[in-house]
């Protein structure tokens, strides 16, 4: 039976979409596949489909869970799906999967076997941790940094293994195996969760807890997923135990534009998917409503050389446009020079600076373009600098947060705050407030409170104690914003950036500031809640939602951004640079594997995220796109050649228009017999030393040599960096 409700604004919406469009909106019960091109409004069906499953179907929102990659995309689909509903109170669940897990937890903790106030770590804060914790314990090792152990157990998790789980094979995966170890550990004595573990902790509660699984399934009606080409593992898990009973799952997504297989994410879910439900409804987004047809010709044509997509095919009712504009420089000088006077010249003709958009693959290549905007006067953005909750001083703040929260479950926090300002307290103190906690098995707060009272020389860090209990005193009857304004001023931190000498660290004291004002802005968004449950959810909000890195109302400034960054964007004005072999696709894409059939397959694999990257950047540009690369570009502090990256090659010449140029675009060449001469030589490379090839390929005169060499196993290098042995 329909609810009482206004259908206006819903059958309003279904006649504006088109046939596939609505195929995909009103799909019957069941599990529902939508493979979606690019610009071809997925986020319109998402947010039709949860209205008219509200509004039509009559399920209750609160029984239908959507999951979205940001806090920012979550927020604004349950706004328009409200505004469809005109003005109906609905409250569909809309989350990320970490915010989604997150609440999961906080209301089971007990079965999860988790803390109450068990605290969540960001990236940063679980790369500190890490690194304190193989400093704590001497476990620094030649073979290992923070950053590489971080990426291992957030890959473990991703995989769903826990210490102990995984194949050890050689002496450095042992030591990361005995880190995952002592990690683990260490998190589950101090009430730590990092992002991956929310997740992974949701799945085994659900795996292994039949009240609490038979609870969420009966609930929960449908279960609809974007962007689901960049799942991992572990999230498709999630997806079979909050959906996979009723089996009412609407995966949207396009694996052409999967592009975070570095972050676990793997593009084979959509088949999966397909082969695992297959009675699923697939339904094919292929209108373009972003590009003209000569932009969707050339990004169809390069993305066509991909193997194990879902065939198909963008088009646009916009049949005019320009060809893509290829241009090749002499040096990367040149290149950054032809794109500032390119802007310039659309600038004295009137267009805003904001619609141009300046792609690379890598933050390295940024400087040439910063540079030459800076001699011309040109304004410009570089987008993916520091995230406001990622500032310096406003960990620090939280920090202090944090331990008024709850001080026994925070000895990170405890670290980074006790000498913020300084105090003195040096990482002589901090080991002995690590031993005594570990020796006596207490947290790092109370150890500090014991040798506060063994002598003078723990004097100085009675006032911080003093301080921190005194908050803890007042976060009853003191609003949030109130608390933050009392905890900048009492910390002394506000005083210590004030009377700094270097001026970039007396500006801190302006995001002190807008602290006090995220803090009002969070009050005013919550239901009438304790002082003290506002402040925990403010802590979990801070982490899991840190901020967007795009601005909705973008300054007169040209855009410039990575690739990475760029997707789920769009502009008038794309240049798509560095358009070179080794660049795009990255170096790192050649591969450097043992095994010789495992590389190959790796090295496919990569190069085909490469393509994809390569058309995620084409498939921003709404009216112009331009192509431009350099034949030399300075490398370590010398110049070195480049050449031509092989996705220019795959684009039709007839879609290429050259702009100071006369280099024309040669047709693709994969492989070349003339170059099997190289098999079975030894030859020498200046780093890698005696080596002897394998294997050839070829690409337009640029040759990839794997060569086995004997010291450091098997890379994938150019011809022209090693010699042949006479």
């Amino acid at each position: 039976m329909q609810r009482d409700l206004n259908l206006n604004g819903i059958e309003e919406r279904l006649a504006a979409l088109n046939p596939r469009q609505r195929e995909a909106v009103t799909a019957p019960d069941g599990p529902l596949l939508v493979t979606a091109g690019a610009g071809s409004g997925k986020t319109a069906v998402l947010v039709n489909r949860i209205a008219w499953l509200i509004g039509v179907k009559s399920v209750p929102a609160d029984r239908i869970i959507a999951v979205t990659f940001t806090n920012k995309a979550a927020r604004e689909m349950k706004r328009r799906v409200q505004e469809i509903l005109q003005g109906e109170e609905v409250n569909p669940v809309v989350g990320t999967f970490h915010g989604l897990c997150n609440q999961f937890l906080r209301t089971r903790h007990q079965a999860a076997g988790l803390d109450r106030y068990f605290n969540i770590m960001d990236q940063d804060d679980q790369k500190s941790f890490l690194s304190n914790l193989m400093k704590e314990r001497n476990l620094r090792y030649a073979e290992l940094t923070p950053s590489g152990v971080q990426s291992y157990i957030n890959k473990c998790k991703e995989s769903k293994k826990r210490a102990g789980e995984s194949e050890v094979y050689n002496h450095r995966s042992e030591l990361l195996e005995h880190m995952y170890e002592i990690y683990e550990r260490e998190c589950e004595e101090q009430g730590l969760v990092d992002f991956a573990e929310l997740i992974l902790r949701t799945v085994e509660v659900m795996e292994h807890n039949a009240e609490v699984r038979d609870h969420i399934q009966q609930r929960i009606v449908h279960v609809l997923i974007d962007e689901f080409q960049d799942t991992n593992e572990l999230q498709y898990q999630w997806m079979e135990f909050f959906g996979g009973w009723r089996r009412n799952i609407s995966a949207v997504g396009d694996e052409d534009q999967s592009i975070y297989s570095w972050r676990g994410a793997l593009s084979g879910n959509l088949k999966r998917f397909e082969r695992q439900y297959d009675d699923a409804l697939v339904v094919r987004l292929e209108q373009n409503y972003r590009s003209t047809k000569q932009i969707l010709d050339a990004a169809n044509a390069l993305i066509k050389q991909n193997t194990n997509r879902f065939e198909k095919k963008l088009w646009t009712g916009n049949s005019g446009g320009s060809r893509i504009k290829y241009m090749s420089a002499g040096d990367s000088n040149e290149e950054a020079e032809f794109i500032v006077d390119q802007i310039r010249a659309f600038a004295d003709k009137g267009r805003s600076l904001s619609e141009f958009a300046v792609l690379y693959r890598t933050n390295a290549q940024s400087r040439n373009f910063e540079e030459a905007f800076g001699a011309e006067g040109v304004p410009f953005r570089v987008y993916g600098g520091v995230r406001f909750y990622q500032r310096k001083e406003v960990k620090e703040i939280l920090s202090y947060l944090r331990l008024v929260a709850n001080s026994d479950a925070n000895n990170a926090s405890l670290v980074k705050a006790i000498n913020c300002p300084p105090r003195g307290v040096g990482e002589v103190a901090r080991r002995s407030i690590a031993e005594m906690a570990a020796d006596r098995e207490i947290s790092y707060w109370e150890a500090t409170c014991a040798l506060a009272d063994t002598g003078r020389r723990w004097a100085r860090v009675r006032p911080f104690i003093k301080l921190i209990n005194d908050l803890q005193s007042l976060k009853a009857t003191h609003s949030l914003s109130a608390l933050m304004e009392l905890t900048i001023e009492l910390s002394g931190l506000r005083e210590h950036y004030e009377q700094h000498t270097d001026p970039i660290e007396q500006n801190r004291v302006v995001n002190l500031e807008e602290l006090i004002n995220a803090a009002a802005g969070f009050e005013q968004s919550q239901e009438s809640t304790s002082s003290s449950e506002t402040l925990d959810r403010y802590l979990d909000s801070v982490v899991l939602d840190p901020g967007d890195t795009h601005d909705d109302n973008p300054e007169e400034k040209v855009q410039m951004m990575t690739l990475h960054t760029a997707k789920g964007l769009e502009f008038p004005v794309v240049f798509l640079t560095g358009l070179d072999e080794t660049i795009l696709p990255h170096f790192h894409s050649f591969g450097s594997w043992q095994s010789s059939t495992f590389r190959k397959s790796k090295e496919q694999e990569e190069m085909q995220e490469e393509r994809r990257l390569c058309y995620v950047g084409m498939t921003r540009a709404k009216e112009l796109l331009y192509f431009t690369r350099a034949n030399r570009r300075m490398l370590r502090g010398q110049w070195e050649n480049f050449h031509q990256s092989r996705f220019v090659q795959e684009v039709p010449r007839d879609l290429i228009e050259l702009v100071h140029s006369t280099e024309v675009p040669e047709p693709a060449v994969i492989h070349d017999a003339k170059f099997v001469d190289w098999l079975g030589k030894s030859v020498s490379h200046r780093k890698f030393g005696e080596g002897v090839v394998t294997d050839v390929e070829a690409n337009v005169g640029i040759l990839y040599l794997t060569i086995d060499f004997e010291t450091v196993g098997t890379k994938v290098i150019l011809s022209e960096f090693v010699s042949i042995d006479s």
